[in-house]
């Protein structure tokens, strides 16, 4: 299964509808939605997803039925891969997810900086800023495919 990652998209609906053009499989993505109204957009693309540091109050959020949508942080199977999905704003809870060595793959944003590191067993993936922000303007995200573990970043 190929994944895409995205996070900090923080109410910039034009990026998010180009992303959405590159029609992906199943989408993760890591919070700074900044704007409830910005679920609605992704109607019958299979979400999962968190909120961020720039997020209203959970209660706010009425998802539409393709998308789960937790509070701060996930814990998904996908493609028979354990996943971590956290924002990042809480550095000592990020690290701890990694060190635990429970994940496959651990997906954060909230740094707008793209990384792909290896921590032992876990795949650690920030796929920076789909919106450019505090990233030079480069709109970023990641694809994962979830047989090989092999992730790629790509850019709007």
């Amino acid at each position: 299964m190929r994944v895409s990652i995205i996070s900090d998209t923080h109410s910039h609906k034009e990026d998010i509808l180009s992303f959405l053009k590159t029609k992906p499989e199943l989408v993760i993505h890591c919070g700074d939605w900044a704007d409830p109204s910005m679920l609605a957009i992704f109607e019958g693309v299979p979400v999962f997803g968190v909120l961020g540091n720039c997020d209203r109050p959970f209660h706010l959020y009425n998802p539409p039925a393709s998308l789960r949508l937790d509070a701060s942080l996930a814990r998904r199977e996908i493609g028979g891969r354990g996943f971590a999905i956290y924002h990042g704003d809480d550095r000592n809870l990020l690290l701890s997810l990694i060190d635990s060595q429970e994940f496959d793959v651990v997906c954060t944003g909230h740094t707008h900086q793209v990384s792909m590191t290896k921590s032992g067993r876990t795949l650690v993936i920030n796929p920076g800023s789909l919106a450019g922000i505090r990233a030079e303007g480069k709109k970023s995200y990641a694809v994962l495919d979830t047989d090989s573990l092999e992730a790629e970043i790509r850019y709007l």
